[in-house]
């Protein structure tokens, strides 16, 4: 049996996989790729103790099988691949790529177990590359709860992080259950409509999620997590709005990503006297035209750089808010609905009525010096001391920063190394 795909194509699907792949795992078949040819199709499997996420192939398979082979090994042999098609050829206890033997795996060749969906939903065209929209707001260098992630319930797509979210409506008939979506299906790219099928196993419901040739099965969460209808505010509390033009928010955007300073580093909005808006922060200090609404008379609205950049990004022109600092602000006109948190800045040095204490002399006593009040030295060596440890802080930050950018650097060079190796060792094996 001798199969050929594209290169290009089988290189994507195992970048979508390998997000699957448990290296540490006891059970061989936790680090397997499950190949599998049945009725015309070719099906490429990898899977944990509740999840599963297979790519399938149209393509022509006389005779029916269902092989297991290590998943690094079989990436690296069709990495070593020079021509535009790479062949796969099925030869006693091994899969020859490119040429490349890769021995199988010891795990039984059962079929997959595929129930029938109780309950199905269609999803809307460009699922998936509406989630990729909301995928901006996940932290997915750090570790982060179950909860902050990509969620679709019966109102859309639904994107969570510490301090903002991101909501993007769509009907969808769940029966008041949660799916959660896996960053590794968003990087399919995959623009096809799709659906979704639901079943019961014992206790829990578990779903399937169909978009063109990509399945991903696992466990539901019982209800509709995030309930982002409480986070968002009353709009009586959106006292104040700002509306921009497209052609500003690209402009914003752009000046915003050609700075230097820090994600977290505040942007300061202020209206000025001439109706324009400010836009400050580290590095720049520009005015563009926007309309207005409220009351913005003496007040500075901060937001996050990060968070800014998040919002332009998908298109966003009008934001709606309330209190500078308790109260989340609303964003729309682009993908979506966008809440976040705002920056709480520092308060401003104002010129205050000084109050000095003098000496009762008589109108002709010479010498009479006013005496400076001790509160007001307190005060300045506070604030000087807010500056400092405020500044601290920032380099603090910027040097995490750095050094986590080392140890990503680290990592990719050991990656390197330890692929050179394998690259060095076959070629050895070959001579």
């Amino acid at each position: 049996m001798t199969v050929e795909l594209e290169k290009d194509l089988v290189i994507g699907m195992l970048t979508v996989l390998g997000k699957l792949i448990n290296r540490n795992a006891t059970d061989p078949e936790r680090k397997a790729l499950r190949i599998e040819a049945q009725d015309g199709t070719l099906t490429f499997c990898v899977s944990s103790a509740t999840e599963r996420l297979l790519r399938k192939f149209e393509t022509e398979t006389p005779d029916p099988f269902i092989v297991h082979v290590d998943f690094d090994a079989f990436r690296d042999a069709v990495r070593t691949c020079r021509t535009r098609l790479v062949q796969f050829t099925l030869a006693g206890d091994a899969v020859l790529v490119a040429g490349n033997p890769v021995p199988l795996c010891n795990v039984p060749a059962v079929p997959l177990d595929r129930p029938r969906g109780l309950m199905h939903a269609d999803l809307p065209a460009g699922f998936i590359g509406k989630c990729a929209s909301a995928a901006q707001v996940v932290d997915q260098t750090n570790s982060r709860p179950d909860t902050h992630g990509i969620n679709v319930n019966s109102h859309g797509i639904v994107a969570i992080s510490g301090r903002e979210m991101i909501h993007i409506p769509f009907d969808v008939k769940l029966g008041g259950l949660t799916i959660p979506v896996p960053v590794a299906l968003i990087q399919s790219k995959c623009e096809d409509s799709g659906r979704v099928e639901l079943w019961p196993v014992k206790k829990e419901t578990y779903f399937r999620l169909v978009v063109g040739p990509w399945e991903w099965t696992a466990p539901a969460v019982p209800g509709e997590f995030p309930n982002w209808q409480r986070i968002i505010p009353a709009e009586e509390k959106l006292v104040r709005r700002i509306t921009l033009s497209k052609e500003t928010a690209t402009q914003i955007l752009t000046a915003l990503r050609g700075l230097s300073d820090p994600d977290d580093q505040a942007v300061v909005w202020t209206k000025t006297a001439d109706g324009s808006l400010n836009v400050r922060t580290g590095t720049l200090n520009c005015s563009y035209p926007a309309a207005f609404t409220g009351q913005w008379e003496k007040v500075r609205q901060g937001i996050s750089r990060k968070i800014l950049l998040h919002i332009l990004a998908q298109g966003h022109d009008t934001f709606a808010f309330g209190d500078p600092v308790k109260t989340p602000f609303v964003s729309s006109g682009g993908v979506g609905r966008f809440i976040a948190m705002p920056d709480a800045l520092p308060v401003t040095q104002t010129i205050k009525e000084e109050t000095v204490y003098t000496k009762e002399v008589n109108v002709g006593e010479p010498g009479t010096v006013p005496v400076a009040s001790p509160l007001d030295e307190l005060s300045e060596s506070i604030e000087n001391f807010r500056a400092k440890l405020k500044s601290l802080f920032e380099e603090s930050a910027v040097l995490l920063r750095k050094v986590r950018e080392a140890a990503l650097q680290q990592k990719q060079k050991e990656r390197e190394f330890v692929q050179a190796r394998k690259a060095l060792e076959r070629i050895r094996m070959a001579i």
